[in-house]
């Protein structure tokens, strides 16, 4: 059973990815 996602979890997620694309950016630049 698949519960479906809350606005709040949507958006934790959404930052979540955006934080962790930031940090692989950025050790990408430094590298």
């Amino acid at each position: 059973m698949k519960r479906r996602p809350t606005k709040l979890q949507q958006a934790m997620e959404r930052m979540d990815a955006c934080l962790e694309a930031r940090e692989w950016v950025g050790r990408r630049t430094l590298a």
